[in-house]
């Protein structure tokens, strides 16, 4: 064992310096990558807005982004997902939601998939706007018999169904 003089006049040991080192050297591998939840809106009663933020990527291997959502309030990567892309880069990232359930509250959050393991932004919520009535138009009945008759309509709103 060797030892080093510290510019105070601290004697490190060898194994101490090689701590050192080993931290000062390895300190970008580690880093997580920085990604956020920024925006869940409803933005009728089947569907929201999404939207996120990668602020920063690490320099580990990132196989997919993009939003995971569930009616618990934790959603993860177990829960309903939307795959955004698998080659991230860093700013905004959006997509809609559709598909929802009127009247009802939902939890998303942004994630990105490095190493094998999942970051997660922070989880925000939503609530759908209640289902409206249809609005539908029929006409008279034509063509009249015994035993039949012509009729149709037509569908100017579905309700958001």
């Amino acid at each position: 064992m060797f030892q080093i003089t510290h510019k105070n006049n601290r004697v490190l040991s060898a194994s101490a310096f090689m701590v050192i080192f080993l931290i000062l050297s390895c300190e970008d591998q580690y880093r997580i990558t920085g990604i956020t939840t920024d925006e869940a809106v409803a933005t009728g009663p089947t569907t929201a807005r999404l939207k996120g933020t990668i602020g920063d990527l690490s320099n580990a291997d990132h196989d997919e982004y993009g939003f995971c959502y569930s009616l618990g309030e934790s959603p993860g990567i177990d829960s309903m997902k939307i795959i955004l892309g698998d080659d991230p880069e860093i700013g905004v990232f959006s997509d809609t939601l559709t598909g929802l359930r009127g009247s009802t509250t939902y939890f998303v959050r942004a994630y990105i998939m490095e190493d094998d393991d999942y970051v997660y932004g922070d989880i925000k919520s939503f609530t759908t706007t209640p289902p409206q009535s249809p609005l539908v138009y029929t006409t008279g009945p034509t063509n009249v018999t015994a035993n039949s008759a012509m009729s149709g309509g037509l569908i100017t709103y579905d309700g958001g169904a």
